[in-house]
């Protein structure tokens, strides 16, 4: 049997992938063991600055734990409508966080990936990358966030299987139905699940921006009405931009003054918005840095989602990641909420609960829109109460907690 310098030799003459794969084995070998704090996360979309909450979420992995690494296929950014390399994804993001510099790379299933624990969210991200979490024997948690279907076969039986993986070390969820579920089906004993409730959004950058809120009669002279959202395939209208469409030619009937605006992959060919002419306006995907600016603009954010009738047990985490960027910027969240997930949030005071009907959006606006001041101090209070619940060390404490934990737990 050839030795490992013969082994790493030899890889030399192999051509192209078979020789990256074969220098790659033996610098595994070669290689010392991994550190005990090795921690490596795998990801879909990172290091893309426009999924906001991820770059939140692992820079802070990152920092608390300086010897872990990140390894993504970047299958998303097709998502991001962005034709990008993965390095020059890279790149962006290491010219935006420069004290993360080499600790991200492109995922191949070659790689060193010898450690102590990995991690990762969406039970997509743990399904792909479980093969060789399992191959190099890795322990785990996962962050299971809403995107799977919820109280499905399929999705039973996949949980069923990652959750009973012998790797398998916890699981953190965002919202009481995914635990009610785990729990109903024994998916997951109890002490393995930690609820951090809502999710992981770039608080420390809002707070941070301190742009003064323009205010109706003050500083403008309209009332400004946004809807934020990514759509991730054709025809998904279950973030509700059709509905936003709808209330917005009512509102613009009865509100000369309603200006409409719309960030992310939704544009006019998505819903018929000719009525409203030049009054709403589309900006495309935006990173985090344009928010601060066109958040101190917006009176309101409307988000009338659904459950989707097509894809059965689909449903969209309460509230949504840009509703609560918006309400830490002082925006007035008007939001649906189809599975009652509202935790702490007072409706009428800090949040106004709406259904779908486009006739009933309207006048629930129509009367903030007449008593301005109120729709004013229910952006304040809104935001004194989302920065409760979404403050960064809030969100990301419980979580760390969980990943050390698993460390010490090997």
């Amino acid at each position: 049997m050839p030795g490992l310098a013969s082994l790493a030799k030899s890889a030399l003459a192999l051509p192209g992938r078979a020789a990256r794969g074969a220098a790659a084995l033996a610098r595994r070998a070669l290689a010392p063991a991994p550190d005990p704090d090795r921690l490596l996360i795998f990801d879909d979309a990172f290091p893309h600055l426009l999924s906001a909450f991820r770059v939140a979420e692992y820079n802070e992995v990152l920092r608390a734990f300086p010897r872990a690494r990140v390894f993504s296929t970047g299958a998303c950014f097709r998502s991001f409508k962005d034709r990008r390399s993965f390095a020059g994804v890279r790149r962006e993001y290491e010219t935006r966080h420069p004290e993360f510099r080499g600790r991200v790379s492109k995922f191949h299933p070659l790689l060193d990936f010898r450690g102590r624990l990995a991690y990762t969210i969406f039970l997509h991200n743990i399904l792909f990358f479980l093969p060789v979490i399992e191959k190099r024997r890795l322990p785990f948690v996962f962050t299971l966030y809403p995107g799977y279907r919820l109280r499905v076969p399929e999705t039973t039986a996949e949980l069923r299987r990652v959750c009973g993986a012998p790797g398998f070390r916890g699981v953190i969820v965002t919202q009481p139905v995914t635990r009610e579920y785990l729990l109903e089906e024994k998916l997951c004993p109890a002490e393995r699940i930690e609820m951090v409730y809502g999710g992981v959004v770039p608080a420390d950058v809002l707070a941070a921006a301190s742009v003064p809120r323009r205010r109706m009669g003050r500083d403008k002279d309209t009332l400004d009405i946004c809807f934020v959202g990514f759509k991730y395939v054709e025809g998904d209208l279950f973030k509700g931009y059709d509905v936003f469409v709808e209330a917005a030619r009512r509102i613009a009937r009865a509100i000369p003054a309603a200006r409409f605006h719309v960030v992310g992959t939704f544009g006019p060919g998505d819903a018929d918005s000719a009525e409203l002419g030049g009054r709403i306006r589309f900006y495309g995907p935006q990173p985090t840095a344009f928010f601060p600016e066109f958040y101190a603009r917006m009176d309101l954010i409307l988000s009338p989602n659904d459950l989707p009738r097509c894809i059965p047990g689909a449903f969209n985490g309460f509230p949504t990641g840009c509703c609560a960027e918006a309400a830490l910027s002082g925006v007035a969240v008007f939001c649906t909420d189809p599975l009652g997930q509202n935790v702490g949030l007072k409706d009428g005071e800090d949040i106004v609960l709406i259904n779908r009907r486009p006739d009933d959006i309207a006048e629930v606006v129509g009367r903030y829109a007449t008593g301005y001041d109120a729709l004013c101090r229910l952006g304040e209070r809104g935001r004194a109460a989302f920065r409760r619940i979404f403050d960064l060390r809030t969100q990301m404490d419980p979580r760390l907690k969980v990943i050390a934990r698993a460390l010490e737990e090997g």
